[in-house]
């Protein structure tokens, strides 16, 4: 299970999918979306879309990492690509009918998504290390899981 989470091309994928749907609803033009009634709801989305993102992101950079993880060095690639995909996302708005682009506040708001997401892997992969810690320590020695649950199964039978 461990390693279908440190896959990079399944993060690629999801990382590459992610980045095509922000181009293509950052690409529908203005007043094309859901009406809210509260104030920021754009930095909102944006701060939300980001923290997926950066999840994605920085899924992607702990995959390459190998097994020592430098998570600083995760956090600070993770910020730099969602900074650096927030600020194509406010250029390409600024070229959509209706679409207001360049505000720095959704590019705050970008970031600090980008941020969380990265966060969020954080403790996606700390509990997943300590989930795959409490597992490897209930198993007897030198055997995977199902075969020693169907050696004890074995046994029990031979018992009767």
């Amino acid at each position: 299970m461990e390693r279908v989470f440190r896959h990079p091309v399944l993060w690629l994928s999801a990382t590459l999918f992610w980045v095509g749907a922000l181009w293509y609803f950052s690409s529908l033009p203005g007043g094309s979306g859901p009406k809210w009634d509260f104030p920021h709801t754009d930095k909102i989305l944006h701060y939300v879309c980001f923290s997926g993102g950066g999840f994605l992101v920085a899924g992607l950079v702990v995959s390459l990492s190998g097994d020592r993880i430098n998570w600083t060095r995760v956090l600070r690639i993770t910020v730099l690509l969602t900074a650096l995909l927030g600020w194509l996302d406010e250029w390409h708005q600024c070229q959509v009918p209706g679409r207001s682009g360049a505000d720095p506040w959704d590019w705050l708001a970008d970031i600090l998504g980008g941020a969380t997401g990265a966060l969020v892997v954080r403790m996606f992969f700390g509990f997943q290390a300590k989930i795959t810690r409490l597992f490897a320590s209930r198993q007897p020695e030198g055997k995977p899981c199902l075969e020693a649950q169907f050696q004890s199964a074995d046994e029990q039978d031979s018992i009767q």
